[in-house]
């Protein structure tokens, strides 16, 4: 009898699993039948659930997504974005673009993105997250310098947002993309900036790894008591 504990001591044990997942992801795309799902000043996502909005006074708007990561067939390929950047907004870091999704579940939190920019936009976008949608944490600033990259497209970038306190398994989770001056020569390729030139984005990823959840073994404790009650009988 006391083997019998010791063997259901020892293998009910509790095991877990993790694998990386897409929690949301905006791919910006016509559908099939030429409608943008949402509409330009809140596209839907093509993966989970979450809602796009502008930051501050800009303008939203859709370009080709051609160049992008996307695999779409070209007549359905679309990025999304802004333009018309105020000058007194960008300088506060409050004019962009933002994401609002749950990670409810999930850990180890990353965004993924592909970066489209006018020649004439400005060089350096700011990715902050917010946990409940009051302060904004900065986590990392993208470079969009178009002087060594003349096809204007920064595809795949990837950045991990598991630092930020609370960020995992919660519901109101904000990640905004703002404009931002850290340089005095803040111009994507050298040439005037231009209000009008506009920063758009495309595959907007947000994906993880499923919070481990335990899995019982049970079944198995009993296999191993049966087998060790047919030894004993035998």
């Amino acid at each position: 009898m006391n083997k019998a504990l010791a063997v259901i001591g020892l293998i009910t044990v509790v095991i877990s699993s993790a694998q990386a997942t897409i929690i949301t992801q905006w791919n910006f795309n016509d559908g099939d039948t030429g409608n943008f799902p949402g509409g330009v000043n809140s596209p839907s996502p093509s993966i989970g659930e979450g809602l796009a909005l502008a930051v501050g006074n800009v303008t939203l708007d859709r370009i080709s997504g051609i160049g992008s990561s996307d695999p779409e067939v070209i007549d359905l390929n679309r990025a999304w974005g802004a333009r018309g950047y105020d000058p007194f907004e960008v300088a506060q870091g409050l004019a962009g673009v933002e994401f609002r999704i749950s990670t409810m579940g999930f850990e180890n939190i990353r965004l993924k993105l592909d970066q489209y920019k006018d020649p004439r936009s400005l060089r350096f976008s700011q990715i902050e997250v917010s946990v409940g949608g009051i302060v904004y944490t900065p986590v990392a600033v993208i470079d969009g310098s178009l002087i060594n990259h003349p096809d204007s497209w920064f595809n795949s970038l990837d950045f991990d947002l598991s630092g930020v306190p609370g960020v995992s398994n919660n519901s109101q989770i904000g990640i905004r993309i703002v404009s931002v001056f850290p340089e005095e020569s803040s111009i994507g390729g050298g040439d005037d900036w231009e209000t009008s030139a506009g920063v758009y984005y495309d595959q907007v990823t947000i994906y993880s790894e499923a919070v481990p959840e335990p899995v019982s073994v049970l079944g198995l404790a009993g296999l191993a008591v049966a087998g060790l009650v047919r030894r004993k009988r035998g």
